[in-house]
């Protein structure tokens, strides 16, 4: 699970050392379009990275996107999901 992170290299080290598959968890998905990146009402961070950087990564270590899941969450927040395989 991947959270209020300023750079991708805790997803960098889990393509490094995984066998077969990562998936990795993020309760504030990364930005699907450039914005900018703010502290939010409850005073957090949203990640630093978008979720192209995130794929970029894990093609650049050989592992493809077999499925991304968006759940939400009472309160409307989404989290996103991204399950990777290697190729």
């Amino acid at each position: 699970v991947l959270e209020h992170l300023e750079s991708l290299e805790p997803a960098m080290e889990a393509f490094r050392i995984a066998g077969q598959a990562v998936i990795l968890s993020f309760f504030i998905p990364p930005h699907v379009y450039p914005a900018i990146i703010k502290k939010t009402e409850q005073g957090y961070y949203h990640n630093q990275y978008y979720e192209y950087d995130v794929l970029e990564l894990a093609k650049s270590c050989g592992f493809a996107l077999e499925k991304r899941i968006d759940t939400w969450e009472k309160d409307g927040n989404m989290n996103r999901t991204y399950v990777f395989v290697r190729k």
